[in-house]
């Protein structure tokens, strides 16, 4: 489930309106990558971590960690399942054999007694019920894009919350989070996301 983004040509010196273009089909261009991934999950629990597999991979692709933690050409890309081992297994199938950047995606699973610090990206499913209050003294001293899945997971403090909207999954951002990790997220991810602000700034 790896989607294209297509890039356009960079010409030396472009007009305000080529650009403007130019990012109007880009975002075009990545909506469409998502749309695909916003399929009904309702009817198979096992379907819908697939397809939140597949935004996972997006959330790493569109953002950028700090110097010191974005992974070096054939290092991995660490995401973390907490607390669930069967989404864990579904993720780590979906995920198997992913490269971005030249390098692979690890899966692991995680519980209260691991340290999170080291991971890049890590996903609280529904049934680990923690909101993230809970994880801000295990995540500190990295830069790790918390994502879950709980009703407010982002304006409680997640970097990306993961909503349905109908039988569509849609996502939440709190750019506040982001930029407390140190995270850089893409401008395309942010455009395409219900931006939300943070509970108790």
């Amino acid at each position: 489930m790896k989607p294209i983004v297509p890039t356009l040509p960079r010409p030396g010196r472009r007009s305000r309106a080529a650009v403007r273009i130019r990012r109007g089909l880009q975002l075009a261009a990545l909506g469409l990558c998502w749309a695909l991934l916003t399929v009904p999950v309702r009817a198979d629990g096992s379907l819908e971590y697939q397809v939140k597999a597949g935004f996972l991979f997006n959330f790493l692709k569109f953002t950028d960690w700090p110097p010191g933690f974005q992974p070096e050409a054939g290092k991995p890309y660490r995401v973390a399942v907490y607390g669930d081992r069967d989404v864990y297994e579904t993720v780590a199938g979906a995920l198997r054999g992913k490269r971005l950047h030249d390098s692979p995606i690890e899966v692991t699973a995680v519980g209260p007694d691991d340290d999170l610090s080291g991971y890049h990206l890590l996903f609280i499913p529904r049934r680990a019920g923690v909101p993230p209050a809970k994880l801000t003294g295990k995540l500190a001293g990295g830069a790790v894009l918390l994502v879950g899945e709980q009703e407010g997971f982002a304006a409680e403090g997640g970097v990306i919350g993961l909503v349905l909207r109908g039988d569509n999954v849609r996502f939440q951002v709190n750019l506040s989070a982001a930029e407390h990790a140190k995270l850089r997220l893409s401008g395309h991810l942010a455009a395409l996301s219900e931006i939300v602000s943070p509970e108790h700034p």
